[in-house]
């Protein structure tokens, strides 16, 4: 947690597309009165961890501080949830990623 080393895991929009119910939800793409719940729980199960992306990554050491989420958003860009307080899209796809690059790592 001190040293800013860890993991990224989110829900991988190209992987997400094969499951019809999950996609809908995620992206809202239908209201959720006409959400089928019962389909969507049952895509989560037997999806599991196919539909995650994991990535190993390096935070900033000037990021590496406990600051309170807020409200959350739907990024324009690459469609995973980010702080709103952050602007109209996350950090990363506005160009001020928190993560290092693997030539910074070294």
């Amino acid at each position: 947690k001190q040293t800013g080393e860890g993991f990224r895991v989110f829900l991988d929009p190209q992987k997400v597309a094969a499951w019809k119910e999950i996609d809908s939800w995620f992206f809202k793409k239908k209201p959720k009165s006409e959400q089928d719940s019962k389909a969507l729980k049952d895509e989560i199960k037997r999806a599991g961890g196919e539909i995650l992306g994991i990535v190993p990554i390096r935070v900033k050491p000037d990021r590496v501080a406990k600051i309170p989420v807020g409200e959350r958003s739907i990024c324009p860009v690459c469609k995973e949830s980010y702080p709103l307080r952050h602007g109209r899209c996350c950090l990363s796809c506005g160009g001020d990623s928190p993560y290092m690059q693997n030539e910074e790592q070294e």
